[in-house]
């Protein structure tokens, strides 16, 4: 078996020339010898008007998303008006009171707490109210 080897010129080894800017009419703040880049092209105004479209067909799909969900959300807001509200059982019977000067929560429990044990009552009240202290003229809430 025998090779047979071929000699190459040796241009064809070589690189490429690269194309370089001359001195003269090269920009400044470049240095000597970089290669010339070519810049990517502007995008055409048909393109730019796909663009357009599609994002204007976005926002307004999403317009309609919304407003779907708001309307679907409107069902559940006003459903049942008009007719006869619910009872004061049903929405939790709480009703306030005013503090007067001298008042205290005990003595507010006492006078309030109808069938409840006294105890019971006040540690509702208290719980209710948040804090130990109560001022003449406050509003709060009883069980």
């Amino acid at each position: 078996m025998t090779a047979v080897m071929t000699h190459l010129p040796t241009a064809s080894l070589a690189r490429p020339a690269r194309h370089t800017t001359p001195q003269a009419s090269r920009p400044s703040g470049r240095p000597a010898g970089r290669p010339m880049v070519a810049r990517p092209a502007v995008a055409s105004a048909p393109a730019t008007h796909t663009i357009y479209v599609r994002r204007r067909l976005l926002v307004g799909a999403v317009a309609l998303l919304l407003a779907l969900v708001a309307w679907s959300g409107a069902d559940s807001v006003f459903a049942n008006r008009g007719s006869e509200p619910a009872s004061a059982s049903a929405v939790g019977g709480t009703s306030t009171y005013v503090v007067a000067s001298g008042d205290s929560f005990w003595s507010i429990a006492e006078e309030y707490r109808g069938e409840t044990p006294l105890d019971d009552y006040l540690d509702q009240l208290l719980a209710l109210h948040g804090s130990p202290v109560l001022f003449a003229g406050e509003v709060i809430t009883l069980p």
